[in-house]
């Protein structure tokens, strides 16, 4: 069941902004997540990010931003300026094979990597928007939360 949720959390086939870029024009703000334990270089890592538990985490369309990014090393992150200060959640998955889901097994388990912001695991289906979130002051912050596999 928490793979199945897991699942539909973060399908969302084509719908994420290409980001080239991992920080803005300047370096100066924004908010990157760079997921240590990549396993695997190639497809892309897709991130969402949430300003409030409103669409946390399986609603692209409640998302305030939507990034995708080439994984070319294990540092791979995706930026997002301009954040706004406040409370943010992230949610992201290594789409390894490049086909824009988040591919499982017979069982429903997740065959690609997958996590949330503040390392945020839920019990029964994904984590909470406030087990996920981090304050963010508006000055440039980097997340290294772990990649589930």
């Amino acid at each position: 069941m928490l793979r199945q949720a897991i699942l539909a959390t973060l399908t969302v086939a084509g719908a994420f902004i290409s980001s080239p870029a991992v920080r803005s024009a300047d370096g100066a703000d924004g908010v990157t997540v760079a997921p240590r334990n990549l396993k695997l270089l190639g497809g892309h890592l897709r991130c969402l990010a949430f300003s409030s538990a409103q669409g946390f985490p399986d609603s692209l369309k409640q998302a305030v931003a939507a990034v995708s990014v080439p994984v070319t090393s294990r540092d791979t992150g995706c930026h997002f300026p301009e954040l706004p200060a406040g409370s943010w959640a992230f949610a992201f998955f290594h789409d390894a094979n490049g086909d824009g889901v988040l591919n499982t097994n017979f069982l429903g388990i997740p065959t690609e990597g997958y996590g949330f912001s503040n390392d945020a695991s839920g019990t029964f289906g994904p984590p909470s928007f406030e087990e996920a979130a981090v304050v963010f002051d508006g000055a440039l912050r980097t997340l290294a939360p772990k990649v589930r596999y």
